[in-house]
């Protein structure tokens, strides 16, 4: 993939949900879109997601892999790259409102710039769910907000924070459509099947590429060295002297 050696040895760690687990709905994958990342980017991938988890404080129902907690049990010194995807189950089983959504994400982003302020930050937002087989996109959930309107909130803080953060209605808007979802997705409703996790790192990655920080692509520099030889032929009452010069 083109300029992904701008990521070549990096660590980087991924957090999120079941998605971002590799869940199928039925099982986890062993090569969810981490595992292409780690491929496509040539990079060291940690995959910290949990399946289950929350961007917001979900009180019984939190994990160990709630992104409050995730941020809290994590070194950032260690990682180049840290990628953010939460809200899914935020939007379908919580009553967490856009104002704590947006606080919690702000909160979590600024602690760990302070931890290594040369982390690079990509937020990604939720796919659309298909619960009842209903586009979620414009479907007010418990919390009392619809995905596009979990999608704006967390961009608005994403932004404030100068994350990049993919929208994969402008990335991708064929991956998942109404036309599509029932193939695209394992179980028909929320998790991708195999090939569209393969899908999604290409998006993924791609992204990440073209907002990777101009200020961070390693610089490799390569010196050419042209060499004049020298070679003389003798010939009877004769020397002629010729100078070649290699060039590559």
């Amino acid at each position: 993939m083109k300029n992904s050696d701008y990521f070549k040895s990096d660590k980087i760690i991924t957090m999120g949900d079941s998605i971002t687990a590799g869940y199928d709905g039925y099982e986890t994958l062993d090569a969810g879109y981490p595992t292409w990342l780690a491929r496509y980017l040539n990079a060291k991938v940690d995959n910290a997601a949990y399946n289950g988890a929350f961007l917001c404080d979900a009180g019984d129902m939190s994990t160990p892999g709630d992104l409050g907690t995730t941020v809290n049990d994590t070194n950032f010194a260690k990682y180049n790259v840290a990628t953010i995807a939460y809200g899914t189950n935020d939007y379908g089983h919580t009553d967490s409102t856009l104002d704590q959504i947006k606080v919690t994400l702000d909160t979590n982003i600024k602690k760990m710039k302070a931890e290594n302020k040369n982390l690079i930050i990509y937020g990604i937002l939720p796919l659309t769910r298909y619960d009842n087989n209903q586009n979620s996109d414009d479907v007010t959930g418990q919390g009392g907000y619809t995905m596009n309107e979990l999608r704006s909130a967390e961009a608005e803080v994403y932004q404030a924070n100068d994350v990049p953060y993919l929208n994969w209605q402008d990335v991708d808007p064929n991956l998942i459509t109404d036309a599509n979802h029932i193939d695209r997705f394992n179980d028909g409703r929320l998790h991708p099947a195999a090939k569209t996790y393969q899908l999604m790192a290409r998006d993924i990655a791609k992204f990440m590429i073209s907002n990777f920080p101009q200020d961070q692509i390693k610089k490799t520099t390569s010196t050419k060295k042209t060499t004049k030889s020298t070679t003389k032929t003798t010939a009877t009452k004769k020397t002629t002297a010729t100078k070649a010069t290699s060039n590559y």
